[in-house]
């Protein structure tokens, strides 16, 4: 009886490939998490004013930036949001132009917001379906 292509298969290989699909469904789910969030603000969210921010922190990591400070707002309700949140590169201007920045809060639970000029990433859809078709396209069985 000849062995199945599996059973042929190195157990490297094999769990090269195991660990690569579920680091990509891992992605998958975490960007759809996060569209889906961000969707949910976008049409059942309240929108409110952020109070102009002091100060910000930036940090570098392997070539990229990540902005973070802390924003205040009030609520339709008159509750004090304050929280500390990381921002895109794109609001600092505007924060430093006295442009009122706006975000979207969820009105059952304020301190979930987003900014309104805020889109969901599309990194982990590509990294996800990246490591799943590497898993069965570039990472090979030896050729017997």
């Amino acid at each position: 009886m000849k062995p199945t292509k599996a059973a042929s298969m190195p157990l490297r290989t094999l769990m090269f490939r195991i660990v690569a699909v579920v680091i990509g469904l891992a992605s998958l789910y975490f960007g759809f998490q996060e569209r889906t969030r961000i969707s949910h603000l976008r049409s059942a969210g309240l929108s409110a004013q952020v109070e102009p921010i002091q100060d910000y922190t930036q940090h570098s990591s392997r070539g990229s930036d990540t902005y973070t400070a802390e924003f205040n707002f009030t609520t339709d309700q008159g509750m004090k949001i304050r929280r500390r949140h990381s921002f895109p590169e794109a609001l600092i201007a505007d924060f430093q132009n006295d442009i009122p920045v706006m975000v979207r809060y969820d009105p059952k639970d304020p301190s979930e917001f987003m900014f309104e000029s805020e889109e969901a990433p599309i990194w982990p859809y590509l990294f996800g379906i990246g490591f799943i078709v590497a898993a069965f396209v570039l990472i090979r069985a030896p050729a017997e």
